[in-house]
């Protein structure tokens, strides 16, 4: 194809140098402050900064929003096609194979945070726009690539970004899958607040809501339990150790919308103390599991699967415990009160967060014509587009959804260790997003 031959001929290079350049800064939440300069913090913005100057070098209009947003726009019109993406990354915990924060290519294939999700679909969709420049198209719509801040942690950038700008006609979002997805479960972090007065002195287990944590750590008042934990670690097969009277466990981070692609480091810890001694902590930890089975919140559709629940964080200190909490509710669901209810005899619930499910007619204009481009450009007429647990700021507009990067059959990589795409499959995302917005723009 054409595009193809362009693209290898032209952009390859500047392209992967420009996505090393992203890749390398370290844009995750430190702690959000609407009070300073940088509100998501100095790498956040310093990767919003980076952007922004790749659009001055190459000629688009661009603006930063008070360092929530920014946006690159190329064309006019009264209508908006948006791409959305953002520059924020999940912590890199766990052990690499190479540098987290540094883009390393090894046989065709590129390692580093934010790689897949999401700095190089917003690298596929930056030259995308500026291929469409280049042939010097001219779109009937303003074209713009929306920069969000915070998607990981809450979704403030683009608030903010809404409230000061207009809501886009259309939009995607290249953060999920091809062929694409038109719904999204709701997705509810809730924290569940209480005291435990036992043996235990802290507890100390994961970092966001939105990743099931792969270490926890344990002080008990001595060590008595030494031998018996390291028996448990052996039967097991799991990593940790005991130093003095502190007991560390490994798990295996995932994204919370599966979170039994993961290994919960706090399931794995709950379950060794149980029955050891009594905690009014473990008790309520007891309680959840990844699908709400034992809260007795289950339910299904046909369409968008089922209820889905990680335990996210845990935290003990002088007989104080916070438990986070993310579930995901496929359409239909209706046992949220009942939730709350039940929770509330444990300890003293307090929302975080509750995003309301995102859903897509199939047969919508938009759908049907994303989904005839991925089929056009990869020939591939057979997997359906699909629903998925995950949140994208799909659900941040009316007429969204999200489409690309990860092509069927493709390991799901997200919020885990070694994250990395094939870079043919960058590439071809990139042509792909091409086609969309020429389609999109007619």
């Amino acid at each position: 194809m054409k595009y193809n031959k362009m693209f290898k001929e032209k952009y390859e290079n500047d392209y992967l140098s420009d996505l090393e350049g992203l890749i390398k800064i370290k844009s995750v939440l430190g702690e959000f402050n609407e009070s300073k300069k940088y509100p998501f913090g100095k790498g956040i913005d310093d990767s919003l900064k980076y952007m922004l100057s790749l659009a001055k070098r190459d000629g688009f209009k661009y603006q930063n929003i008070d360092n929530y947003a920014g946006y690159i726009e190329y064309g006019s019109g009264e209508e908006e096609l948006a791409i959305l993406c953002h520059l924020d990354v999940v912590p890199a915990v766990g052990k690499w194979k190479y540098s987290a924060f540094e883009a390393t290519v090894v046989d065709g294939v590129i390692y580093g945070r934010g790689v897949n999700d999401d700095k190089g679909p917003t690298m596929s969709a930056y030259y995308a726009l500026k291929m469409l420049k280049d042939l010097k198209i001219v779109p009937n719509k303003r074209i713009r690539i929306i920069l969000g801040t915070d998607e990981e942690t809450g979704s403030r950038g683009i608030e903010y970004y809404l409230k000061h700008q207009k809501e886009p006609d259309l939009a995607f979002t290249p953060d999920a899958t091809f062929p694409l997805v038109y719904a999204e479960k709701a997705i509810h972090s809730f924290d569940l607040l209480g005291e435990d007065q036992s043996e235990i002195i802290s507890f100390k287990s994961g970092n966001r809501y939105n990743m099931v944590p792969d270490y926890a750590e344990l002080e008990l008042k001595d060590d008595k339990l030494k031998e018996e934990f390291l028996n448990y670690l052996h039967f097991y097969k799991y990593k940790g150790e005991v130093v003095g009277n502190v007991f560390k466990i490994h798990g295996q981070a995932a994204h919370a919308l599966e979170p039994d692609v993961g290994e919960n480091a706090i399931h794995f810890m709950r379950d060794f103390i149980s029955g050891h001694f009594p905690s009014h902590l473990i008790d309520v930890l007891e309680l959840f599991d990844n699908y709400g089975e034992k809260l007795k919140i289950v339910h299904q559709d046909d369409e968008m699967g089922a209820v889905t629940s990680n335990l996210a964080v845990c935290e003990l200190k002088d007989g104080k415990f916070r438990i986070g909490i993310n579930n995901r509710y496929p359409k239909g669901f209706n046992k949220l009160k009942q939730l709350i209810k039940t929770l509330n005899k444990y300890g003293t619930y307090k929302e975080v967060k509750f995003m309301e499910t995102h859903y897509m007619e199939k047969d919508s204009e938009l759908v049907k014509s994303l989904e005839s481009v991925y089929r056009k450009v990869t020939g591939d007429n057979k997997t359906p587009v699909q629903t998925t647990g995950g949140g994208t700021y799909a659900r941040a507009l009316k007429n969204a959804v999200a489409f690309g990067p990860a092509f069927p059959g493709r390991p799901d990589v997200a919020h885990q260790k070694d994250e990395h795409m094939l870079l043919e499959d960058l590439y071809l995302g990139t042509i792909i997003y091409l086609e969309s917005l020429i389609k999109l723009t007619k």
